[in-house]
């Protein structure tokens, strides 16, 4: 459009089109653009690299994100915050933590400071690879770093332990986020209470949820269908039945695990009437 209009774009312009292309991971569509910044005589800059770089770890290349960051050095430009949190997120995507590890070291080595989203990024990685002294090791770099961690990272770790089977670590975490005022959002919840129903701790589901809903936090579809077992499971019927309702109520309608956790409700309660008459309903 702005070549058809007659306008010149500019590095900036290229940059945003390359950075589009990299989030949604089309590294070919963003590798075009960069090719067609450079034959227009506008030297790529750091940002520009960067995001390609980024293209190709959203893609599931970190090998080539490597070979892009290598490209920034050997340009004489000093890789940023961003670069290194781009090529530390392409290894970690693919579970490679040893390597996204080295990249940090590298990072620090260069004199640059990890930030939250470091501290994000290598935490995934560690859920990845299943490894919980890995998590330990991420929590207490940040810790000595003077990182603060934020509502996501807790969300982060909470998820890496819960699904490491290490529910009091997950639980310590939660706790960590009241001592320190971090306000709670839906996937924190979902996480807790998806994972206490998972271990057969419903009466901790249900805790969760109300804590939830006394938060006025919006219910997902997974939050639901993971309170309706809750409630089931403990012999509140009644209150499973109007979560199922509640749901549609608000819009957010049952999938093919809310109708089945409703069925298995119904079920235990020896309501298999009402089990046959929700399956007809589907």
């Amino acid at each position: 459009m702005m070549l058809a209009e007659g306008l010149k774009p500019n590095i900036v312009s290229y940059n945003a089109l390359i950075g589009a292309y990299a989030s949604f991971g089309k590294h070919k569509e963003a590798l075009s653009v960069f090719n067609e910044l450079k034959k227009t005589g506008i030297r790529p800059d750091v940002v520009s690299y960067t995001s390609l770089l980024n293209a190709y770890g959203r893609s599931q290349q970190p090998e080539k994100a490597r070979e892009i960051f290598d490209k920034i050095k050997r340009n004489s430009w000093k890789p940023n915050l961003v670069s290194y949190n781009a090529l530390i997120d392409a290894y970690g995507s693919e579970g490679l933590l040893a390597e996204a590890v080295g990249v940090l070291r590298e990072m620090e080595g260069d004199g640059i400071q990890p930030n939250i989203v470091t501290i994000c990024t290598l935490l995934s990685a560690c859920s990845r690879c299943g490894r919980q002294v890995n998590i330990d090791s991420v929590l207490s770099a940040a810790e000595s770093r003077g990182i603060q961690l934020n509502t996501i990272a807790c969300n982060s770790a909470i998820g890496s332990y819960m699904s490491l089977g290490e529910y009091e670590k997950a639980l310590n975490i939660y706790r960590f986020m009241k001592e320190k005022g971090l306000r709670p959002d839906s996937v924190t919840f979902n996480v807790l209470i998806s994972g206490s129903c998972k271990i057969a701790k419903y009466g901790d589901s249900v805790k969760f949820f109300d804590e939830m809903m006394d938060l006025k936090i919006p219910l997902t579809k997974e939050v639901y269908s993971s309170a309706i077992c809750a409630y089931s499971k403990v012999g509140q019927l009644d209150r499973a039945e109007s979560l199922f309702t509640m749901m549609k109520t608000n819009g957010c309608y049952p999938d093919i695990i809310t109708y089945t956790a409703m069925m298995q409700a119904y079920d235990a309660a020896g309501s298999w009437e009402k089990a046959y008459a929700l399956f007809k309903d589907m």
